[in-house]
């Protein structure tokens, strides 16, 4: 460099937003999340940046089945994905067959 120079550089605050996963109903199981942060036996919540898609994938123990997601997840596969596009809060229903 032959002369001073001037550096400006601007941050902007990244806004979070909480995912809580709570299971519902006669069975129990496992939730958890990619990204890493969920990973439940009753409930559990972590943070995620705006924008970001955590997939969920619930798991049931021997002697259940997984039935549905509620919330911010629907359908009936195991695996859910949302985009944390505010706070949110996903059941995961087990039940016994």
């Amino acid at each position: 460099m032959t002369a001073a120079k001037t550096v400006t550089a601007n941050f902007v605050a990244s806004t979070s937003y909480a995912l809580t996963v709570r299971k519902a109903g006669t069975g129990t199981g496992t939730v958890t999340s990619i990204p890493t942060g969920i990973n439940c036996g009753t409930a559990c919540t972590a943070s995620y940046a705006s924008s970001t898609s955590v997939r969920l994938t619930a798991t049931p123990v021997t002697g259940s089945r997984f039935s549905s997601w509620s919330g911010g997840c629907t359908g009936t596969s195991t695996t859910c994905t949302t985009t944390m596009t505010a706070a949110k809060t996903v059941t995961a229903n087990f039940v016994k067959p």
